[in-house]
């Protein structure tokens, strides 16, 4: 049942309110001073508080301050506040009004009140608390996630590290503890070059410079106990940054019992020449790789939902309390919430990436001119927004994945949009052919690439440009190189700036 609190020292008035509310199914709770109501919130929960802004104080004289008292210890003092419905039969400007300029209309009645606007008040003060209160629950729920999603880091099977620009150790789980028998609290005080006997402290800038490169890198190393005792072990490592921080993970175990039943049976295969165990070999490494990429597919998938609550939050910081927030604390929230967006952008261009290759379709019959066209419709709003004009040649088929070439003609006309020139965009598509195979162009009049760059802007996560230029992640194009692979062919690029650029997709005649 929900809880009013009604301070109000006119008996008759407050009698009245409290047999309107009781109808309601509410239980109501009177005090008629400041002191007691005070006293009352200080021991007691409720969930709207219906408050005369002129009532007595500790000396029993009515106050015009008894009701702003109420209200500051509220907003200070009680976790989780009630709603407040302020009525005053005071008009003036040096009272009433200029008291709850910082409150919205609805929650504040000038007496006489009827009945049915103190009803509907109430009622709207009382849904809107049972919504804080879901949203408050969603807030625990989601710490909890965060929680557990540490929890699963921190009792991961592997060990981990997160190592700093500085080649600091700045985090370190549970099985990197086991591992290396140093406490975790003794680990973050530490460095690589403690742990790894193949690092060395001159080298670091080389080795930070090979790992700054797209990954995730994998290599096998030497770790250092805390008793001097050493093991092999097998690490992958990925670049991550995040506006101007750097780091890498880097997820490591023990490969000592791996190596030996390698060695096992290698031996055994060399004597017995049975190419049937070396086929085992290949096919366990093929399920550990697969695992590893449905962990990468899965961990990226479950960060989009805190993401959202992050954003979610803030903006509903942002609406509910406009006028208690300076110009700078909205500010704050904004970049925030972009930072937010941007990084849920790189989740999703991530998933798309990790799809490529996780997409078991079979091969069918494709026509690539309707994939094209498919792709269009996707673009819609930005290709009438950029007043762009595509014309579509006559593209032939291929045994191919629709889905993946869709997206891939997708990337490449959203990019040519989104590096257009200042002149009427025109994009080509068409299609030729040689001795190797078939090809399909994507022609533009943008702005172009420097030769020095055609090679690169296929790599994950290279841009060329500033965010405040161009927006994006650099996923793009490396998704269109890895869709062209997957159908057994190759994508490049031949440009000039400022003279438009043509993408060429090159696939495999059938045989």
């Amino acid at each position: 049942m929900k809880k009013v609190l009604i301070v109000e020292d006119n008996q008759q008035l407050a009698s009245h309110w409290i047999a309107l509310l009781e109808r309601e199914g509410l239980q109501v709770i009177h005090e008629v001073s400041t002191p007691a109501a005070l006293d009352y919130l200080k021991s007691n929960e409720v969930d709207l508080v219906i408050s005369d802004m002129v009532i007595p104080d500790a000396s029993g004289v009515p106050s015009p301050h008894g009701g702003l008292l109420i209200l500051a210890f509220i907003a200070l003092n009680v976790d989780n506040p009630p709603k407040v419905l302020a009525v005053s039969g005071l008009d003036t400007e040096s009272t009433f009004f200029a008291t709850f300029k910082l409150l919205d209309p609805g929650k504040a009645l000038l007496k006489p009140v009827a009945d049915e606007t103190l009803l509907e008040r109430t009622r709207t003060l009382l849904a809107e608390r049972e919504q804080e209160l879901a949203q408050l629950a969603a807030a625990k729920l989601f710490q909890r996630e965060l929680l557990q999603n540490k929890f699963a880091t921190d009792h991961a099977s592997h060990g981990v590290f997160w190592v700093g620009k500085d080649a600091s150790i700045l985090y370190a789980n549970l099985e990197a503890q086991r591992l290396l028998g140093y406490s975790i609290e003794e680990l973050c005080q530490m460095s690589v070059f403690d742990i790894d006997a193949e690092i060395s402290e001159s080298d670091w800038e080389l080795v930070w410079a090979r790992f700054s490169q797209p990954g995730p890198h994998q290599l096998k190393t030497i770790h250092q106990r805390r008793n001097d005792s050493a093991y092999p072990c097998e690490v992958t490592i990925s670049h991550l940054s995040f506006e101007c921080e750097e780091f890498l993970l880097a997820s490591f175990q023990d490969i000592t019992e791996r190596l030996a039943q390698q060695k096992r049976l290698i031996e055994y295969a060399e004597q017995k020449r049975h190419s049937e165990e070396l086929e085992s070999i290949n096919t366990q490494l093929t399920l550990s790789n697969q695992d590893l990429g449905q962990f990468a597919y899965v961990a990226s998938h479950d960060l989009q939902e805190p993401l959202r609550a992050i954003s979610g939050f803030l903006q509903l910081l942002k609406e509910r309390y406009p006028n208690q927030l300076d110009e700078k604390a909205i500010g704050y929230i904004d970049k925030s919430v972009d930072g937010a967006a941007r990084m849920n952008q790189l989740i999703n261009d991530l998933l798309h990436y990790s799809q490529v290759t996780r997409d078991e379709s079979g091969f069918v019959r494709v026509e690539l001119g309707k994939c094209v066209e498919l792709a269009c419709e996707k673009l819609d709003q930005l290709i009438l927004d950029s007043d762009a004009e595509i014309e579509i040649a006559e593209l032939p088929s291929i045994g191919g994945i629709e889905s993946l070439l869709v997206q891939m003609f997708q990337n490449l006309i959203e990019n040519a949009i989104k590096y257009r020139s200042d002149g009427s965009l025109r994009i080509k598509v068409f299609s030729g052919q040689d001795s190797s195979g078939f090809l399909v162009h994507v022609q533009d009049n943008g702005i172009g690439i420097a030769p020095e760059y055609q090679e690169q802007v296929f790599a994950l996560f290279k841009r060329l440009h500033h965010r405040e230029e161009h927006s994006g992640t650099g996923i793009g194009l490396t998704i269109c190189q890895r869709v062209a692979e997957r159908h057994g062919g190759t994508i490049s690029v031949k440009s000039s700036e400022g003279s438009g650029s043509c993408f060429t997709v090159r696939f495999p005649k059938p045989s």
